[in-house]
């Protein structure tokens, strides 16, 4: 008994660093801004150029069905993706992370303008945040991209689309009626 409540704990909470733990059955635009502040708090060296952090509004988020691991997920992608801008760039001056709701679709961007170190380049494809961002896209049936920005600078963005576009809303249940046979157009 004693292990269920364990495992059954260990599924609704999100671990930080140390001994910060969220719970996860906290609003999305809620669990977000912690882990957002927690990870720029680090003393990572690529975030000690950093002048200007634009810190995103989450509350797009607000009204988005997410379970538990969808809530996990994404604190791990932000947490990851914050981590990635401090461990691996070079002169960061400026971090911004948007998320938008446009058109039917949800967006999650983090955007560093330093430059990458060449350790951070060569782990690109093989790293366990960009296989843990490429999961949970599929998992929201969605588009995880990491595009190098020129001159130097990094995105990453997760998109993923609201549930009425996802399961084609309620038009999907809606039947094609084809025009009778016996309506021509042309003869009027």
């Amino acid at each position: 008994m004693i292990i269920q409540k364990f495992s059954a704990t260990q599924k609704t909470i999100f671990h930080l660093d140390g001994n910060l733990i969220l719970d996860l059955q906290t609003p999305i635009t809620m669990l977000l801004p912690q882990v957002y502040e927690h990870t720029l708090a680090r003393q990572l060296p690529g975030f000690k150029a950093l002048r200007t952090c634009v810190t995103s509004n989450f509350k797009p988020l607000r009204n988005c069905p997410l379970t538990l691991e969808q809530k996990r997920g994404l604190c791990r992608f932000l947490q990851g993706t914050l981590f990635s801008v401090g461990k691996h760039s070079v002169c960061a001056s400026r971090l911004d992370v948007v998320c938008t709701r446009q058109a039917g679709q949800y967006s999650l961007r983090v955007i560093g303008n330093g430059a990458e170190t060449m350790d951070g380049a060569q782990s690109i494809t093989s790293s366990q945040g960009i296989q843990q961002s490429l999961l949970l896209s599929r998992h929201l049936r969605g588009r995880f991209r990491r595009i190098e920005i020129s001159p130097r600078g990094t995105l990453y963005e997760l998109t993923w689309p609201s549930p009425a576009k996802q399961h084609g809303g309620f038009g999907q249940f809606i039947p094609q009626l084809p025009q009778p046979l016996w309506f021509n157009q042309s003869a009027r």
